[in-house]
């Protein structure tokens, strides 16, 4: 951890900036980090924060502070792991590098060092570190204490390195700023003095005599009090003009300014910044070495020549520079040295080897600043390296340079939005970014937040006055053209990427066409091996040298993503067609063996397609469903991309969303299923293939009557009815009629229903009796059954099939059942039995993380328990199952949820409550046209009138 006081409050966790809250939380760190990691007890905390005049919860107010700090700077681990924010007996400490412990460092350095220039550019290295007033925005009267202290030593400070830029002949450049520092601080007379000289040394006499004149006037109407007599001496010897006044020659600088100009619009990146300056001027035995790696185009190289400006003051005898070509033809080494040596004023023999040494030899006892740019990897950069401390180096790489010994290497990511917006305004004008502003959010998005790709835009759109930044986002939203509008000039996103791309192994880049085909936002380590047709570890040692390289990302352990524009850059060249039907043959494999593993011993799965070997195994269905979680967005990205393949993977495609239907949440998933059903459903017209349609059409069609979306529902199952039968696809025939029967069900169809069933059940018999879907029909069926005055009949089917299914099926399948056996048992008056039923399968579709089974059995339930006499438990069942509803935003189990809720209000004294609460139900039921409203209209009634 990192943290900043010297300006406003600020922590970076490894260099990424930390969110550090509001005011008061920041007031508790400031009260910590000024006690330089020493332990503060609570009361001086409180007495940080609120002075004399704490609130009665100030310690309730402080802890709380802690917590949310600890949560903020560490927040992978619990409060007793941390290593930051420490308790210590009743108080905290915390730990870490903070900017005032460096501005003291450097002052000290300063004021023990012998050489006036050396010292001089100590001092301007520790003013360097201020970024405006200390502990701005920190409110309490230690922040206002310890804000006047630093004041204080800055200016003291500021006051050393003036008197040294005097001593140095530096006193034009001095009159400038003494100016300045004149108006801010107009009763500081150590600043008055200083101004005298350097004027007098200017040649500007008079204005010297001036400045003393107008402070005693000032101090006389303001103070009642004269000059100190320090200033009333220089004010006489400047009138005698002393000649041991008169200036001394200016001292020029001795060593090579090869450093290119900084950035003007350089934006962010602070928390690198401070670390690099940090790494660069740490003292110490050995040279300070600091590394910048990271993709092509994301501004290493702007921010390496911008840090080594903030520090070259304190390398006074110097600055060198060379561009290594790493992504290109790489800079041979012997040539860098002997420029090197040149610039140095030094002698430059022949061979490596000895242009090394002699080097070394010229840099020994001198401050000089080293910048490598683009190296292509650590042996490129070693002969580079001064021998001795007092130098120090700065390196970019596309490579992570982990083995260069000691360096501080810093890894550069995207800019943060904010960030990238801003440098965009710089670019192409504040005025015309802040007109547009969702539009501007939409453009750094679509650059990938990349500085090199939003540089470029800023400067296409302020090159083009007439373009709005929307129409310049229009441009950017084909990924196919993208990298074409993406080039300015002499700059070119593509053109980075390709250096980077032409520095790979065969191998590598191979890797990086096949891992770019699919649209998965991330791959695992297994399915990278898939796509590359290699073995596990093969494709990990692959990925990872890979991300050595920054062009692939790793998102968490194990798994891996392309920046958008690395994507699209490796899409347009030569990949393998097979990529990605290796992947969705993968994908399928791995569902069958999660479904495989939810089923019991000895049991054939029946709920989807056969599919052959291979694919990850599991211990277990629970292991397996939290795979198939990880992996969901994955694999619903890669359905929706096959739809464009060719046969095979259209087909292959389908019947994994089939697979993924049976494992996933639907719920929490309905739209990414549906959204890649239809897109299977319009390929599979087009390329006149029925079996792809109707399985997709059938999964659209479960997916809206889940929505209790009937009509949509019953127009896509009737295709998928008639798709099936023109192909003899079976196992979709079943589905329809399945999903038919229990759409014409719920809308009160109850005739229409049965038969559904009945040719469901004929199609089972004759393909797969005695199976598992034969008792989950039977269950289904059994509610139709009860409407038909067939009670008896009903009960015994749905019994039989909860013991079949407890028997030989597996968990889910049994848990459906019951729910289905409860509502047969309420409806034939048999209240006690009802309520047991879905107690007991609400226990499984909680385990199975079925939140929309969970809301819907809660409705059932309390309905069940108002009837078997317990208003109270129904109260607190609905209200979960309304919860739930709301929460999955599903009509249909809210309307029931909150009909029963009305029951058990009404039971419990509540008819205000048990109204609402029947007045929502009603209209939600009736918009949906379920037949389901006809109860809270009819409660209602019954009640009359009531006040909510």
């Amino acid at each position: 951890m990192r943290f900043a006081v010297l300006g406003e409050i600020r922590a970076w966790r490894d260099d990424r900036p930390v969110d550090l809250g509001p005011r008061q939380r920041r007031a508790v760190l400031a009260a910590l980090l000024l006690r330089a990691g020493r332990p503060v007890p609570l009361a001086a905390l409180i007495d940080a924060v609120w002075g004399e005049d704490p609130p009665a919860n100030a310690v309730a107010a402080v802890r709380t502070q802690v917590f949310r700090l600890r949560q903020a700077l560490e927040p992978d681990r619990g409060a007793r792991q941390s290593q930051v924010l420490v308790s210590v007996g009743d108080g905290y400490a915390v730990h870490g590098d903070v900017d005032v412990a460096d501005f003291e460092d450097l002052v000290r350095r300063a004021e023990e060092s012998r050489e006036p220039r050396a010292a001089r550019d100590l001092y301007a290295a520790a003013l360097d570190l201020w970024r405006g007033g200390a502990l701005v925005d920190v409110p309490g009267p230690y922040a206002d204490a310890q804000r006047a202290r630093l004041t204080e030593r800055r200016l003291t400070v500021l006051e050393a390195r003036l008197d040294l830029d005097l001593a140095l002949g530096r006193h034009a450049e001095a009159t400038a700023e003494l100016t300045v520092l004149l108006a801010e601080h107009p009763l500081r007379e150590r600043f008055h003095g200083l101004a005298m000289l350097a004027l007098y040394r200017s040649g500007r006499q008079a204005e010297a005599l001036a400045v003393f004149d107008n402070l005693r006037g000032q101090l006389a109407e303001e103070l009642g009090v004269d000059p100190m007599p320090e200033l009333a001496a220089l004010h006489r010897r400047i009138l005698a003009a002393d000649p041991e006044l008169a200036p001394t020659p200016s001292v020029p600088a001795t060593g090579p300014a090869q450093l290119p100009a900084d950035v003007p619009d350089f934006t962010g990146r602070s928390g690198h910044v401070a670390a690099l300056r940090g790494a660069l001027t740490a003292t110490g035995p050995s040279v300070p070495v600091a590394a910048v790696a990271g993709m092509a185009g994301v501004g290493k190289s702007a921010l390496a020549v911008h840090v080594a400006h903030a520090v070259r003051a304190g390398f006074g005898d110097g600055q060198l520079y060379a561009d290594l070509r790493g992504g290109s033809d790489p800079a041979d080494q012997e040539q860098v040295l002997g420029g090197f040596l040149a610039a140095l004023g030094a002698p430059v023999p022949e061979g490596l080897e000895a242009r090394a040494a002699a080097y070394r030899t010229a840099l020994a006892g001198r401050r000089v600043l080293v910048l490598l740019d683009d190296a292509r990897d650590a042996a490129h950069v070693r002969p580079l390296l001064p021998g001795t401390a007092g130098c120090a180096v700065l390196v970019t790489s596309r490579r992570r340079l982990t083995d260069l010994a000691g360096a501080h290497v810093a890894d550069l990511d995207v800019l943060d939005p904010d960030e990238a917006r801003t440098l965009l305004a710089r670019v192409a004008g504040a005025d015309r970014v802040a007109a547009e502003r969702a539009a501007a959010h939409d453009l750094v998005g679509a650059c990938g937040y990349l500085p090199l790709a939003v540089r470029i835009v800023g400067a296409r759109l302020a090159a083009r006055p007439a373009w709005t930044v929307a129409s310049m986002v229009e441009r950017l939203s084909n990924e196919r053209h993208r990298l074409d509008e993406l080039r300015v000039g002499d700059l070119a996103v593509e053109s980075v990427f390709q250096l980077g791309y032409r520095q790979l192994a065969p191998g590598q880049a191979r890797a990086v066409r096949l891992l770019a085909v699919p649209d998965a936002p991330s791959l695992s380590t297994p399915a990278a091996a898939a796509v590359l047709d290699a073995d596990r570890y093969a494709a990990e040692g692959m990925c990872e040298s890979l991300v050595d390289l920054h062009l692939l990302q790793v998102t968490s352990a194990g798994r891996y993503h392309f920046h958008d524009l690395v994507r699209a850059f490796a899409r347009r060249l030569a990949g393998e067609p097979d990529a990605l039907a290796r992947l969705v043959a993968f994908y399928h494999a791995t569902l069958h063996n999660v479904i495989g593993a939810s089923v019991p011993p000895g049991r054939v799965q029946q709920s989807a397609p056969p599919v052959g070997e291979g694919g990850l195994g599991f211990d277990s269905g629970a292991e397996g469903h939290r795979w198939t979680d990880a992996e969901a967005d994955a694999l619903f990205a890669v359905v929706r991309q096959a739809a464009s393949g060719d046969e095979a993977v259209l087909t292959t495609a389908t019947e994994l969303l089939l697979s993924m239907r049976a494992v996933l949440d639907s719920a929490a998933h309905w739209r990414q299923f549906t959204q890649a059903a239809e897109r299977l459903r319009d390929a599979g017209r087009r390329a006149g293939l029925p079996v792809v349609e109707g399985r997709a059409r059938q999964i659209i069609g479960n997916r809206m009557y889940f929505r209790h979306r009937f009509a949509e529902a019953e127009l896509e199952l009737t295709a998928a009815l008639v798709c099936a039968r023109d192909c003899a696809d079976t196992y979709t025939e079943l589905d329809s009629l399945m999903n038919l029967a229990s759409l014409t069900s719920q809308a009160g169809r109850t005739a229409e229903a049965v038969a559904f069933g009945e040719q469901a059940l004929a199609l089972l018999r004759e393909h797969a009796a005695g199976s598992t879907r034969e008792a989950q029909l039977l269950a289904n069926m059994s509610r139709d059954l009860v409407r038909l005055g067939r009670g008896e009949e009903a009960l015994l089917a749905v019994g039989d099939a909860v013991r079949f299914l407890g028997q030989v099926g597996s968990a889910g399948e049994r848990a459906h059942a019951l729910y289905q056996q409860g509502i047969v048992q309420r409806d034939l008056g048999r209240y006690t039995d009802a309520v047991a039923s879905h107690q007991e399968c609400l226990m499984v579709f909680r385990d199975m993380r079925q939140p929309l089974w969970v809301a819907l059995t809660l409705a059932r339930l309390a309905g069940s328990q108002v009837d078997a006499g317990d208003p109270a438990g129904a109260v607190d069942s609905a209200r979960q199952a309304v919860g739930g509803a709301r929460e999955l935003a599903h009509d249909y189990s809210l309307g029931l949820a909150l009909t029963a809720l009305g029951r058990g209000l009404a039971g419990t004294g509540d008819p205000a409550g048990a109204g609402a609460a029947w007045r929502e139900a009603e209209e939600v039921l009736t918009a949906l046209g379920s037949p389901d409203a006809a109860e809270p209209r009819a409660l209602r009634s019954a009640v009359g009138p009531t006040r909510s």
